[in-house]
């Protein structure tokens, strides 16, 4: 398997490893498998379950038909208990994970525009703030949205310091962030 030969080359080099779970995904046992391989790796190499960062990624999708948090909690739970599942059948442990949330594509368009706002070129720049509007009216609050023009085309600096400091929010970017230095901390 061409992704696990990959893996194998960066576990060998690296002993933090991040494992992204897709909340858009429907199908479990593509990564049920792999992470079974990763677990198990772990464990003939005499390392812990605990040295993998567990993350679910695009959570944005949960609350694409629904603002109401209920998606979001049961894929959380469910997924915590499918990974708790695999490290005690691979560890013979309890293992009880944190499952640290993202959504990293709007965070990321945050970023790029925030730092680079002036460097991009106008298609570039158009583009990210076309994603930013269209993320801004999908997931806040009708209040929050009014802070914004209805065009993306008229979107000043200003709006995109407002985007980010919203994204950073929205994403579970700072929960994240302070999850990993933790994590990064005590290995």
């Amino acid at each position: 398997d061409e992704h696990w030969e990959m893996m194998l080359t960066c576990l060998r080099k690296h002993t933090t490893i991040v494992f992204l779970f897709n909340a858009g995904e429907t199908d479990s046992v593509k990564e049920d498998r792999l992470l079974l391989k990763l677990l198990t790796h772990q464990r003939h190499q005499g390392k812990s379950w605990r040295d993998i960062f567990f993350v679910l990624n695009r959570c944005d999708l949960l609350f694409q038909d629904s603002d109401e948090p209920l998606a979001f909690i049961n894929k959380k739970e469910t997924l915590r208990q499918r990974v708790s599942k695999h490290v005690k059948n691979v560890f013979a442990q309890e293992g009880h994970p944190t499952i640290y949330t993202l959504s990293s594509l709007p965070m990321m368009c945050g970023e790029i525009l925030f730092w680079n706002y002036d460097a991009l070129s106008n298609d570039d720049k158009e583009y990210l703030l076309s994603q930013s509007s269209d993320w801004i009216n999908r997931f806040l609050s009708d209040a929050k949205c009014e802070q914004f023009p209805s065009s993306a085309k008229k979107w000043t600096y200003r709006h995109v310091q407002l985007f980010r400091h919203e994204m950073l929010n929205f994403t579970y970017y700072n929960t994240f962030l302070n999850g990993l230095r933790t994590h990064l901390s005590i290995r």
